[in-house]
C-alpha cells in the first residue's frame, strides 16, 4: 500500500474527527475555511459533492477499513498532487481549523468542560487516579477523575446562537474572506484564533497561558513594540471604560501576566503561572475578539487598532471627552479580582 503514496492525482481526504457532533442546527455540515466538517449521517448523501467516487457503503463493505466509519464526524478536503506530499500538510491544516473551531468554546464553556477536538484519537480523553495515605491517622483517599471535557462539542442551536451573539460567526467570515480586511490582519486574526483554540484544548496550565499571550500579542502588538508598555494601554483602549477595569485592577494584572510570560519564555518559570492567569487571559481575548471583529469596518488592519488605542490614550491624557471609542463597544464575561485567591 505504500506504493499508493507515490501516485499523483486529485485526492479526497476523509478524516475521522473526535469529540465533535454536528446537528440539524448547522445542517449536519460546517465549514471553517478550507476544511468541511460533515456528520456521518449526511456523508452518504453528499459523497458526490465531496468528490468521493463510490457510495460510502462500498467502502464500508471493505473489511480492511474495519471500524473507520464508526466516527460521528469527518473532515473532508480535496487536494491535487502526489499523496506523499499532501498527507502531512492536509492533516496539519485540519488541526489548525479544529483549533479555530475550538476557540468558539471561549467563555461558552468552563475550562474544565472544554471539548478536545482532534483527528481520530490524537488527543484522547483520559482518566487520572492516585492514592494519598495519611501516615498519622491511617486515612486514605483514592480520587479518580476524567481529564478534559466530558462531552463532545455539539454544534447545536445553543452553540449557534452564542457564536452569532459573541464573535465566532463574524470571525469566520473574516478568516474565509467573506469580510474583507488587510491580508496581514486576516493572517494575524487567523493565527490568534489558532493559538487561542490550542489554549482551550490543552490541560497544561503554563502552555494554555502562553498560547493565550501569543494570541493577545498577535491582536494588539507589532514586533518593534515594547510589549510590556503598550499591551496594557491597548487593552485599556478597548476595555478601560468598564467598571471592572479599576475594581479588578486590570492594568496591574496585565503588567503582571506579561512579566510571567517573559519569565516563562526566558527562564522556564512554569510555577509562577496560575489557573487564574489563564482564565483572565481567556476573558481578555473573548472581549477583544468581540469588539475587534464586530467593528471590522473600523479595524481593517492592525495599524487601525494601534491608531485607535493611541487616540484613546491621548484623549485620556488631555482630559477631554472620549470621542474615539464607538458607543457600541461591548463587554461580556465574568472575572475575579486580581487580589482574589488564586
Amino acid at each position: 500500500m505504500d506504493n499508493v503514496r507515490q501516485y499523483r492525482g486529485t485526492w479526497v481526504f476523509l478524516v475521522p474527527i473526535s469529540n465533535l457532533r454536528l446537528t440539524q442546527a448547522v445542517n449536519h455540515e460546517f465549514r471553517i475555511d478550507q476544511i468541511n466538517f460533515v456528520g456521518a449521517e449526511k456523508l452518504p448523501r453528499i459523497r458526490k459533492r465531496l468528490g468521493i467516487p463510490k457510495p460510502i457503503s462500498h467502502y464500508q463493505r471493505d473489511g480492511v477499513l474495519g471500524g473507520f466509519f464508526s466516527s460521528q464526524c469527518f473532515a473532508t478536503i480535496q487536494r491535487t498532487g502526489k499523496l506523499s506530499d499532501l498527507e502531512e500538510p492536509v492533516l496539519e491544516l485540519i488541526r489548525e481549523e479544529l483549533a479555530i473551531l475550538a476557540v468558539s468554546q471561549l467563555i461558552f464553556k468552563h475550562r474544565h468542560q472544554i471539548s478536545s477536538l482532534s483527528i481520530s484519537d490524537e488527543t484522547p480523553r483520559g482518566t487520572r487516579s492516585y492514592l494519598a495515605i495519611n501516615r498519622s491517622n491511617k486515612s486514605w483517599r483514592r480520587p479518580s477523575e476524567l481529564l478534559g471535557g466530558s462531552d463532545s462539542l455539539w454544534l447545536d442551536g445553543h452553540w449557534k446562537h452564542f457564536s452569532r451573539e459573541a464573535f465566532f460567526t463574524q470571525l469566520l467570515k473574516i478568516i474565509n474572506g467573506q469580510i474583507k480586511v488587510a491580508d496581514s490582519w486576516q493572517r494575524d486574526l487567523r493565527n490568534a484564533a489558532i493559538f487561542a483554540g490550542q489554549s482551550q484544548s490543552t490541560l497544561d496550565v503554563p502552555q494554555a497561558f502562553l498560547w493565550n499571550m501569543i494570541a493577545l500579542e498577535l491582536l494588539l502588538t507589532r514586533r518593534e513594540d515594547k510589549i510590556s508598555t503598550v499591551l496594557p494601554n491597548r487593552v485599556k483602549a478597548f476595555l478601560g471604560w468598564v467598571g471592572f477595569w479599576e475594581v479588578s485592577e486590570f492594568e496591574q494584572w496585565i503588567e503582571t501576566i506579561y512579566k510571567k510570560r517573559s519569565a516563562l519564555v526566558h527562564s522556564g518559570c512554569r510555577d509562577q503561572i496560575s489557573r487564574q492567569d489563564v482564565l483572565f487571559t481567556d476573558h481578555l481575548l473573548f472581549n477583544l475578539f468581540i469588539n475587534i471583529v464586530e467593528h471590522h469596518k473600523i479595524f481593517k488592519s492592525k495599524d487601525a487598532v494601534i491608531e485607535f488605542s493611541r487616540k484613546v490614550e491621548a484623549e485620556h491624557l488631555l482630559g477631554i471627552d472620549a470621542k474615539t471609542r464607538p458607543k457600541t463597544l461591548r463587554y461580556m464575561s465574568r472575572v475575579p479580582s486580581m487580589t482574589d485567591s488564586r
